[in-house]
């Protein structure tokens, strides 16, 4: 997680990643999550910029609507440069592996989208696309991610590796090639 923001603020200075709840480092129980107890989960806020590209921070996370307009910080959008730079640095380090990242689904859409426009390699898009997903039964992941880190090698065995409404093996695939069918 830090080596991709410190790649959004290598390309976009003055660039700050919001975080909301972490896991504890060895995991345990975390006040109003059931998902943030192995260690490997965090809530991070969305890169919203004003008109003159200046970040959104506020006490709480900035809701996004499909249009990418900010409901709860008036003249913020969703910055889809800096969140599809963050989202893919996170997805393609080499020192970590990420699980899955919850967001909504319309901003999902967009990301990968604009990741088209800029002809980003299909490779990228692929994996982007099978871990960035809305989970179904959570509420909408419209004001933050939820990222999940995959169990590192020396917990193979007693590490639980997806949540239990993430796609799975031959699922995981099939709804991969229906979306690539979609788009």
């Amino acid at each position: 997680i830090e080596r991709a923001a410190r790649a959004v603020n290598k390309r976009y200075p003055g660039s700050v990643l919001d975080v909301g709840d972490l896991s504890l480092r060895d995991g345990g129980d975390v006040l109003r999550h059931h998902s943030h107890e192995s260690g490997r989960d965090a809530d991070l806020g969305f890169y919203v910029v004003d008109a003159k590209g200046k970040g959104v921070h506020g006490k709480t996370f900035t809701r996004v609507g499909a249009d990418l307009r900010a409901e709860n910080a008036p003249g913020g959008t969703f910055d889809l440069p800096r969140n599809w730079l963050f989202i893919a640095s996170l997805v393609t380090d080499s020192k970590a592996t990420v699980s899955h990242i919850f967001v909504a689904a319309p901003l999902r859409d967009r990301l990968l989208a604009y990741a088209r426009s800029k002809g980003v390699s299909q490779r990228v898009i692929d994996k982007v696309s099978l871990v960035m997903m809305q989970p179904s039964d959570s509420i909408e992941h419209d004001d933050h991610y939820h990222i999940r880190i995959s169990c590192p090698k020396a917990m193979r065995g007693t590490c639980i590796e997806m949540s239990r409404n993430a796609p799975t093996g031959a699922s995981r695939a099939e709804a991969a090639r229906a979306k690539k069918k979609t788009l």
